[in-house]
């Protein structure tokens, strides 16, 4: 969503604040929501709906998020990734990289989306990883 946003352009809408024995649909918590968009956006407003229908009246945030135009949202299909422990580790890698300000993977451990100051090769990232051949970063065009 950063990448397809004017320059200045926001981002607004309602997300859940509970999580789901089944999903979809998928759900998360404030403290999560403000790890994952921290970097690629600037925070208008986070916070309880205070107009959701009855059957989700307390489990809804409302958000609207400003575009940051100084950093980089990149997204990379991932291959090789069978625990959350693999996958703790790689993000911390990726994490660690001059320039990389957040990392996050998804449940299914087959994408991963960097924020950057800086647009970060593909061949780091690939090296990075590098130790395990099963390993494959691939980044996605949209």
């Amino acid at each position: 969503m950063q990448e397809l946003l004017a320059k200045d352009g926001t981002l607004s809408g309602l997300l859940f604040n509970r999580t789901f024995e089944v999903s979809p649909p998928f759900g998360g918590s404030q403290e999560e929501y403000e790890m994952l968009f921290k970097n690629a956006f600037d925070f208008i407003k986070l916070e309880k709906s205070d107009n959701s229908i009855a059957p989700r009246s307390n489990s809804e945030l409302f958000f609207e998020f400003k575009k940051n135009g100084a950093v980089k949202v990149n997204l990379y299909e991932f291959e090789g990734i069978t625990c959350s422990g693999c996958m703790n580790t790689v993000t911390e890698k990726f994490a660690a990289v001059k320039d990389v300000l957040n990392v996050s993977m998804n449940g299914n451990f087959t994408e991963v989306l960097i924020v950057s100051t800086i647009e970060i090769p593909l061949e780091e990232l690939q090296k990075i990883v590098s130790y395990d051949d099963r390993y494959k970063i691939k980044k996605i065009t949209q």
